[in-house]
């Protein structure tokens, strides 16, 4: 019947659940930005999504879970639920980062340094940089780290193209805008926050390639790292 997957998204107020067949969306439940603690209702939210598929535990083929960056308590719950899950059915579990999994959607449809952003302290962000030509100099592909938003476009002055997006670049959009390099994904449009499918079809390629994880190796994100610097 094809790979079945649980995807768990606690990274934020919004508990984000969806089950998947060879990466494609099933069912899918959020909860909105709401200030209840996902420890509350995580539990039953899976086992109700589970019974409006007409799944079981069991049945499922691998967990997705989003590793941050994100919420300390809300990641802290989601990756013990997958890690409970994992051990108890001997499951293997593919980890996304928050930042890739913004990136992800938008990989296919420009050729732009992706660079999402999200809100981390008082005038710094969460950031990665995505592209073929991410890893070259001073942003390094899948390198997550904190920085100064000052710091950011003179980071970048090197790529004449570059899409922004995230809670962080719509926080400091004004400031980002005025680097002609730089453009801010404008508010409203899709991909400023994790796109689903294309998360679940990422997902399941990397399960396809055997490279889930076991319970033990997986771990959340928290960010405390050091600035950028230009090699």
């Amino acid at each position: 019947m094809g790979d079945k997957a649980l995807y768990i998204d606690t990274t934020g107020l919004s508990l984000n659940l969806s089950v998947a067949i060879d990466g494609e969306v099933v069912f899918e439940e959020s909860s909105g930005q709401q200030k209840i603690p996902h420890s509350r209702n995580l539990i039953l939210e899976i086992d109700a999504l589970l019974t409006k598929a007409q799944w079981s535990l069991p049945a499922l083929d691998y967990l997705v879970v989003l590793v941050g960056p994100g919420s300390y308590t809300g990641l802290r719950i989601g990756l013990a639920a997958t890690k409970a899950f994992a051990l108890v059915f001997d499951r293997p579990i593919i980890s996304i980062n928050t930042l890739e999994a913004l990136a992800c959607y938008h990989l296919s449809k420009t050729s732009r340094l992706l660079v999402p952003c999200l809100v981390a302290r008082s005038q710094e962000v969460y950031t990665a940089a995505f592209g073929p030509h991410a890893s070259i100099d001073c942003l390094e592909s899948h390198s997550n780290q904190v920085i100064e938003i000052d710091a950011l476009p003179r980071l970048l002055e090197q790529w004449p193209e570059v899409l922004t997006f995230g809670s962080g670049a719509l926080l400091h959009e004004k400031f980002l805008a005025k680097n002609s390099n730089i453009k801010v994904l404008p508010s409203g449009m899709l991909g400023h926050e994790p796109h689903l499918p294309s998360v679940l079809r990422l997902a399941h390629g990397r399960y396809r390639a055997s490279l889930g994880m076991n319970a033990e190796a997986l771990s959340a994100y928290y960010l405390r790292g050091p600035s950028l610097k230009i090699k």
